[in-house]
């Protein structure tokens, strides 16, 4: 018992650093793949997944998700294929979710997203930049610009 507690404590203090950290260093060495894996990603076989379907691909919200998309607008776009939408390769998802550090980053977007932009009324979150050319109901998404 005394051992989850310390877990605990140790990753919640892992994430508070990490959302101090306003350069996002680790997150950026986290996320990025090397120039050989994102050839590997571009070349294709290995299956796609759409934008919006990945943050269900790698156990986020879908709020969390965007709000790591929009730190690392310049990461995603690098690694993601449009065919009509954005995709990202089943490779890359596959690779992040058995990056060591990746539940850690995971973690840091899943807490703002709870307190900052929902309890705060700093308002609704901007449509996400993978869907600027995707029609979509107001309904469905009612941030949707």
């Amino acid at each position: 018992m005394k051992i989850s507690k310390l877990i605990s404590v140790l990753k919640s203090c892992l994430i508070e650093k990490l959302i101090k950290d306003e350069n996002g260093t680790y997150e950026t060495l986290l996320l990025t793949p090397s120039s050989r894996e994102i050839e590997e990603y571009k070349k294709g076989g290995h299956g796609l997944t759409r934008m919006d379907h990945a943050a269900y691909a790698l156990g986020m919200s879908k709020t969390a998700f965007d709000l790591m998309l929009a730190k690392h607008t310049n990461i995603f776009r690098r690694i993601a294929r449009y065919e009509g939408r954005w995709y990202l390769s089943n490779l890359y998802i596959k690779a992040l979710k058995e990056e060591e550090g990746f539940p850690i980053v995971k973690a840091k977007y899943e807490v703002p997203h709870t307190n900052l932009w929902v309890n705060t009324g700093m308002g609704s979150l901007p449509r996400p930049w993978y869907m600027a050319s995707a029609k979509v109901s107001e309904q469905r998404y009612p941030y949707a610009l």
